[in-house]
């Protein structure tokens, strides 16, 4: 086991040194120049200093000369010139195995400065190094099953963003090709306009349209359906049908918009379906939910069960409609209570369901509740309308019969 301070040798180059420090597999060897060079511990192999010692005293190296080198203090008497030896290798100064001592007898060895020639071997090992791509495991095509369709709302122009118009995408965050269609619905039939249509690459997006700001005062209801696909082996998904409605209270509020990589300016993102949940049902039409829920025989109410059934319960309070309350006026609260209101009586109109239902407005000042009954015996006159049970709702609850 190779520790700090041991004398090692290394294995693929003819050099020697302390260890100076022990990183994981890597050993910091200091050589005999005071160069410090990176290797690995499979490279090293520990020297016996007696020994290292009984052959420097044989081949004369026994003093440290200049640049790292030594001097031979090897004694001046002739010998015969028909003597020859084979000197081994020390270190990185090579002899020739063959010399004539009456040549060298009376010189003396100069040492042979290694730094720069070792200095160059270190920076090119760091440069294969750095140069070396690392090899990353690239998954299966069946580990990467995830996927994330998102609509992405980004203002355009250099109006501010609750005044700017939107231009939308539909982003893929998959590893699958997308084959979408995006339509928006008539609202005078419920037939579909196409609106785009194509292939999405993996991890790209798609400008799908041009929205200009005063077509968001209103709600717009928009569809996309999608189907996932490799072109190699992969684990299906089920196709994707998502309806979504501006809401235009959405809009104007900066507290909506969010910045995102990819986005000059902050976007307004609504998830279209993934992998981990359904589509967002929050985003749709509740009506929708119930019809869809109908036709695929989920839902089957008897007679006994239509007679008796509950009224649809809309929560008016402010924490239910809003996301945050930062920076909000009371003007704006009320404006988006309204909101909220005139929509779901609107959207229950338009299903052609009958029924009733209750509006939670709480009481508080009293203002919700007298802009509703304006709303009421102004807009929708045909509309009956009274307090709520107390029992089943409280205080601040107005019941509506829709027929």
């Amino acid at each position: 086991m190779i520790k700090i301070g041991d004398r090692v040798k290394f294995l693929s180059e003819a050099l020697s040194g302390t260890v100076k420090s022990i990183e994981g597999t890597t050993a910091i060897v200091l050589t005999e120049d005071d160069f410090e060079i990176p290797t690995l511990l499979s490279d090293l192999i520990v020297v016996d200093k007696n020994e290292e010692q009984r052959v420097k005293e044989r081949i004369g190296y026994d003093q440290r000369g200049p640049g790292g080198g030594v001097k031979s203090n090897r004694s001046a008497e002739p010998k015969p010139s028909s003597v020859k030896r084979e000197i081994p290798h020390y270190g990185r100064v090579t002899i020739e195995p063959e010399f004539d001592d009456d040549e060298i007898d009376n010189q003396e060895v100069q040492p042979i400065d290694m730094s720069d020639i070792r200095r160059q071997i270190v920076n090119t090992r760091i440069a294969e190094q750095e140069i070396t791509p690392k090899v990353v495991a690239e998954s299966s095509p069946l580990e990467q099953s995830d996927y994330k369709l998102r609509l992405v709302f980004e203002p355009v122009g250099e109006q501010a963003i609750t005044d700017a118009d939107m231009v939308l995408w539909i982003e893929n965050e998959s590893s699958y090709r997308v084959l979408y269609t995006f339509a928006s619905e008539q609202s005078e039939n419920r037939a579909m306009k196409m609106i785009s249509n194509g292939e999405i690459e993996p991890q790209d997006r798609v400008r799908v349209m041009r929205i200009d700001r005063a077509d968001l005062a209103t709600p717009i209801k928009l569809h996309l359906n999608a189907l996932l696909f490799k072109e190699s082996v992969y684990i299906p998904h089920e196709p994707v049908s998502f309806s979504y409605q501006t809401q235009p209270m959405k809009f104007v509020r900066e507290g909506c918009f969010s910045s995102s990589a990819g986005y000059s300016l902050p976007v307004f993102k609504v998830n279209a379906a993934s992998d981990k949940s359904d589509p967002m049902n929050d985003h749709l039409d509740p009506v929708e939910i119930i019809r869809a829920l109908k036709q695929k025989g989920d839902v089957k109410p008897t007679q006994r069960q239509k007679k008796q059934q509950q009224p649809e319960v809309v929560d008016l309070h402010a924490e239910e409609i809003f996301s945050s309350l930062e920076g909000l006026t009371p003007g704006e609260i009320l404006q988006g209570q309204i909101g909220r209101f005139e929509l779901s009586l609107d959207l229950a109109l338009k299903s052609g369901r009958g029924g009733k239902m209750v509006f939670i407005h709480g009481v508080g000042s009293g203002k919700l509740k007298y802009e509703i009954k304006k709303i009421l015996t102004t807009k929708y006159k045909r509309l009956r309308f009274q307090d709520a049970s107390f029992a089943e709702y409280g205080y601040g609850a107005i019941m509506i019969f829709l027929k």
